[in-house]
């Protein structure tokens, strides 16, 4: 059939006048027009006929244009026979996958030899938003990008070759896995997070890198090596808590002193925190110019000089340990110690605990610093050498012991300054003591028999009586009741001696409290 067609063509030109040339494309004025067809739907463009031409001849009435010349008939047109349409008087056109050809006005036609247009696969172009995988012309949407709405379309990679771009980077899909996905630069490097979920990226995992304060987002580099990460970052083998794996990692400094992900398609800016013992700052990543989130943009926390210092806008500050040492701003500002102002009492502030002191001999026997130190001991007789003076003694039984010593035994968990004498830091109380000169005699037996009785003591069992003489010292611990009896028979004394008695606490000072007591008994 194209043969015939030819020669039916060959035949009409031949009955008419003479004929155009078909080396140059031309165009008639008056009844006859001539365009090219042809399309661009970005995958290429097909333009129509090799050379276009049109002649007029004498009393002609029409013009005819072919793919390889054209000529006019005085009174008809012939075309292709694939197709045809005729408008006007005598009018026809004719159009097929390989030539076309139309006739407008009175016997004009136009005929080119070749109109296509091809557009390639259908669909979206990696990169390029979708929704679905029928959305993309690989057929594969996923999210590549962090945030709500992120999907991306992507191709199906083994090797950073597969992608043949430096704007993606075959991010395996899975931990592990030796296929993945040429998805876009990540954003998401070094952004802060708690979790993986927080990295919102299927090729990202949340640890603490060596050198960071805080945990990070890393991006998985097992598949595209260096190219997964930004220059100033090394692929290296990280430890985590799933397991060794390659991850970017900044170079010589850690994620919040870093630049961050690639921000030529996420903008928004990242939050990121700063902390340290001295407290927290927040602040951001930005997008800067060259395309990247800036190293974080929060203050450095550093510790306030100052219980009056506000803290800086963002940041949540402690004080300064010398600032928080005062008895109205103790660890903490505004943390009173308790028991200022209170009777017998200093109340200081070391090392961020309150500490009350006891003026000399006072106690805080009821270990409440609300009422400072409450109990007085005003007797000073801690001492062997201070003992309460009783007076003079003979061996008559029924004389008891001169005096009727008694007193209090205060004692606490506090320091004392000045430094109470004789007093024992572990038992927090100081002995008391008691002398008497014994005269003896000719017919006495020099023996003893004393009694220690405590009373109001919550602990009675941690009290003790000694007993001292010119030929040694008896001592006995007070039972349940409170009661110490220390004796010895003939002999226990010289005549004309001094005999001493000792009350004492035992026990530590866990166990404060101020006592009273009586000591009786015979020479």
């Amino acid at each position: 059939m194209r043969l015939l067609g030819v020669a039916i063509l060959v035949f009409a030109c031949a009955c008419g006048g003479p004929t155009a040339p078909s080396s140059h494309s031309s165009s008639s004025s008056g009844t006859g027009h001539v365009s090219p067809i042809g399309g661009d739907n970005g995958a290429g463009s097909t333009s129509v006929g090799g050379t276009h031409g049109a002649s007029t001849g004498g009393g002609s009435t029409g013009s005819i244009a072919a793919s390889s010349s054209s000529s006019s008939s005085s009174s008809a047109s012939t075309s292709s026979p694939s197709s045809s349409s005729s408008s006007g008087s005598g009018t026809s056109s004719s159009s097929s996958s390989s030539s076309s050809t139309s006739t407008t006005g009175s016997g004009s036609t136009s005929s080119s030899s070749s109109s296509s247009s091809s557009s390639g696969s259908t669909g979206a172009s990696r990169g390029s938003a979708c929704n679905s995988d029928s959305d993309c012309a690989s057929g594969l949407c996923r999210a590549g990008l962090p945030g709500a709405g992120a999907n991306v379309c992507v191709t199906s990679c083994t090797t950073q070759a597969d992608c043949n771009s430096s704007a993606f980077f075959c991010a395996p899909d899975s931990v592990g896995s030796a296929t993945g996905y040429c998805v876009p630069r990540s954003p998401v490097h070094c952004e802060q997070c708690t979790t993986d979920a927080d990295c919102d990226a299927f090729y990202a995992t949340c640890f603490q890198a060596q050198g960071d304060s805080i945990p990070g987002c890393h991006v998985d580099c097992s598949l595209a090596g260096a190219a997964a990460c930004p220059p100033d970052y090394t692929c290296a083998s990280e430890s985590t808590p799933s397991g060794n794996r390659m991850l970017c990692v900044p170079n010589n400094t850690g994620c919040l002193n870093a630049l961050g992900g690639y921000c030529d398609r996420v903008t928004t800016p990242e939050p990121c925190t700063k902390q340290s013992s001295d407290g927290t700052c927040t602040g951001t990543r930005s997008c800067e110019p060259n395309g990247r989130f800036s190293a974080c943009g929060a203050t450095n926390p550093t510790c306030k000089s100052s219980c009056s210092d506000p803290d800086p806008t963002g940041c949540t500050l402690d004080v300064c340990g010398s600032a928080a040492d005062t008895p109205t701003d103790c660890g903490g500002c505004g943390v009173t110690c308790p028991g200022i102002g209170t009777q017998n009492a200093t109340v200081t502030c070391v090392s961020a605990s309150c500490v009350l002191t006891c003026s000399g001999p006072t106690y805080d026997s009821n270990n409440n610093p609300g009422d400072g130190c409450e109990r007085s001991d005003t007797v000073d007789d801690h001492a062997r050498n201070d003992a309460v003076e009783m007076g003079t003694s003979d061996c008559s039984d029924g004389d008891g012991i001169p005096g009727s010593p008694n007193g209090t035994l205060a004692s606490d968990a506090r320091p004392h300054f000045p430094t109470i004498t004789g007093f024992v830091p572990a038992t927090g109380s100081a002995p008391d003591f008691f002398h008497t000169f014994n005269t003896g005699g000719t017919f006495c037996e020099d023996d003893f028999d004393v009694t220690l009785l405590m009373f109001n003591a919550a602990y009675p069992t941690c009290y003790k009586l000694s007993v001292t003489t010119s030929h040694g010292t008896w001592a006995a611990n007070a039972d349940a009741t409170g009661r110490a009896e220390v004796s010895s028979g003939s002999g226990s004394y010289d005549d004309d001696s001094d005999i001493y008695f000792e009350v004492e606490k035992t026990c530590s000072t866990a166990q404060p409290e101020s006592p009273t007591y009586t000591i009786s008994g015979h020479f």
